[in-house]
């Protein structure tokens, strides 16, 4: 699946939609497809994106329950938007 997916999911992550982007995330976090963690961070710490995407992030970091996303996740509850910070608070 991940030969398939991989190429998929980097394409709709760089979508210029901020609504692709935020539900190619929350397919990363509903299909726990720890290979994309690192994608779901970044898109988390990059603070020129849209707050939809970053909370999609925030939420599907916490599915994947990656250690490595903990600094990000902490990060985030200094986030701007208060939805962001909730979903790095659950």
């Amino acid at each position: 699946m991940e030969d398939i997916a991989c190429p998929l999911l980097k394409a709709l992550l760089a979508d210029p939609r901020p609504s692709v982007r935020a539900r190619a995330i929350w397919v990363v976090g509903r299909s726990r497809w720890r290979w994309a963690a690192e994608d779901a961070r970044q898109a988390l710490e990059d603070r020129n994106k849209d707050a939809m995407v970053r909370r999609a992030a925030a939420w599907a970091l916490g599915e994947l329950r990656d250690p490595l996303a903990l600094p990000a996740l902490l990060q985030a509850l200094q986030d701007v938007d208060p939805g962001v910070r909730g979903a790095a608070a659950e």
